[in-house]
């Protein structure tokens, strides 16, 4: 019964902290730099955003936002760059 429980336990504690760990890296917006990084490649490494913002000086606003999870549930982390026309990063909006 022992060497039963053992795996059972990692196997739980694993998939729980996975549960509690999720949400927007918090250190993703350190490999873009303004006025070089480029959407397409924002998009590639974190994946289609949840919202677009379109600005009336034709910048393109992104944000990437997921919940905190099974025991924070009320809680959404989000990370929102802001892009200029010419599709180039031009700052960080917010970050978890």
């Amino acid at each position: 019964m022992r060497k039963l429980l053992t795996p059972v336990a990692i196997a739980a504690l694993a998939i729980l902290t996975a549960c509690a760990t999720s949400g927007v890296d918090p250190d993703a917006a350190k490999h873009f730099k303004p006025g070089v990084t480029t959407r397409a490649e924002v998009i590639k490494r974190l994946g289609p955003p949840a919202s677009v913002f379109d600005g009336r000086d034709e910048t393109r606003t992104l944000t990437w936002a997921k919940t905190g999870g099974l025991f924070d549930s009320g809680t959404t982390k989000g990370l929102s760059i802001q892009f200029g026309p010419d599709d180039k990063m031009v700052k960080v909006v917010a970050q978890p």
